[in-house]
């Protein structure tokens, strides 16, 4: 379950040999960077009390809730399958986050210009914090259940890692990836009853993303068409949005599978 994969990978690198402030815009976002750093092992208290019996999730928030299957749970299960239900969301996640870093660590590789190859680089850093994050939460507040790679996301992740043109990955990243997470981090802000998971949560920078991609890449129309078509052949929209919501490994959820039968 937690082997790596290899990703076949052909974009070009490219070497500056000139380091001039030739993109202000991309400094001063390079600048806000270095300045809006923090250390996720100091700056967020891991010890905030909880109580897991309560679930960690709004109860709303899970498929099921309201239909007479969720009735017939006691109270135990309910938060057990609270518990799996936000494991799973977490996990598509913490995922994500790490695709994200591989992504832009190629992006600093292949875009042209120092300041943009220095601004990407404070994403990579970004990305990183995030799944360090994510990872132990997982592991402090859930037990470190980790369920598969879910084969959309790595349908969705292959594909941009394995794209030679860098202007599908920034669009990939921005329009499919972060688009997601974004939504999904404020989701987990709103609804969650644990205080550590609404604290982690509002403290993603993905909104810097876009100011690089929109006044950077300017890829042409062709690219943009490519990357739709690409993206709905992963399923990385649909997949995505549904992947919000589906959560199919009930059973695994520690509810017996008898009492998820239809009435």
């Amino acid at each position: 379950m937690n082997q790596p994969h290899s990703i076949a990978t052909q974009h070009d690198t490219l070497f500056e040999h000139g380091y001039p402030i030739d993109a202000p815009d991309l400094r001063r976002l390079y600048e806000n960077a270095k300045r809006d750093q923090w250390n996720a092992a100091k700056d967020i208290d891991w010890n905030q009390p909880f109580d897991p019996a309560d679930g960690v999730l709004a109860d709303d928030l899970i498929d099921i809730y309201g239909t007479p299957h969720w009735d017939r749970l006691t109270r135990e299960e309910r938060a057990e399958f609270n518990r799996r239900f936000a494991n799973w969301r977490l996990g598509v996640l913490l995922y994500g986050e790490h695709g994200a870093m591989l992504v832009c660590s190629q992006l600093v590789e292949s875009v042209s210009g120092s300041d943009a190859k220095l601004f990407q680089a404070t994403q990579v850093m970004d990305e990183a914090r995030h799944t360090e994050v994510l990872a132990r939460y997982v592991e402090q507040r859930l037990g470190g259940l980790r369920y598969p790679l879910p084969g959309f996301e790595k349908e969705l992740f292959d594909t941009m890692l394995g794209e030679r043109r860098w202007t599908i990955k920034t669009i990939g990243l921005q329009l499919v990836a972060e688009t997601f997470a974004v939504a999904l981090f404020r989701m987990l802000a709103e609804s969650s009853k644990d205080p550590l998971l609404r604290q982690i949560s509002p403290v993603h920078p993905a909104g810097r993303i876009p100011p690089h991609g929109l006044r950077h890449a300017e890829p042409p129309r062709r690219d943009r068409s490519d990357v739709r078509r690409r993206a709905q052949g992963a399923r990385g929209v649909h997949a995505l949005g549904a992947g919000a919501h589906a959560h199919r490994p009930v059973p695994r959820a520690g509810v017996p599978r008898a009492r998820l039968r239809r009435p």
